[in-house]
């Protein structure tokens, strides 16, 4: 069994610690302004309202599939770390650095999940657990993202 089978196969505890670490470590890239109030049932559909928000000019790609190229990654999951201007509270230790979240995606998979920074402490800090269907998303994410060997 490759190590994200392994990964797959623990407990939901320790695959939350093994995902926000992997999170941390990934590749960030930078979305668009339009990506975020861009509304979507799945990732093409957000892409789709994201390009049709763009303005007309040199930084807006000639079509829809070539705005979802710019972002595939070489087939890789990536993530857009966002922060807010305010401090993260933490319930069990009142600390935490700042607000914000993760989006992680794999535009080849046609995956996309957001993780919390409260999400992320908590599973990193505190044996916090992440909700069952961004671990589902980040299982399909993470183990079909890895290449067979």
């Amino acid at each position: 069994m490759t190590a994200d089978g392994q990964a797959a196969a623990a407990s939901p505890l320790e695959r939350s610690r093994q995902y926000a670490q992997r999170i941390q470590q990934l590749k960030q890239v930078a979305l668009p302004d339009e990506w975020y109030p861009a509304k979507g049932a799945t990732l093409a559909e957000r892409f789709q309202n994201a390009y049709r928000a763009m303005p007309a000019g040199s930084a807006k790609p000639p079509s829809l599939a070539e705005l979802m190229a710019r972002y595939d990654n070489q087939g890789q999951p990536f993530a857009h770390a966002v922060w807010f201007n305010r401090p993260l509270r933490c319930r069990q230790c009142n600390e935490g650095g700042a607000d914000g979240f993760y989006t992680v995606m794999s535009v080849r998979l046609g995956l996309v999940v957001t993780v919390t920074a409260l999400e992320m402490h908590e599973s990193l800090q505190h044996q916090g657990r992440l909700p069952d269907d961004k671990l589902a998303a980040l299982d399909k994410l993470f183990v079909s993202a890895t290449p067979s060997r």
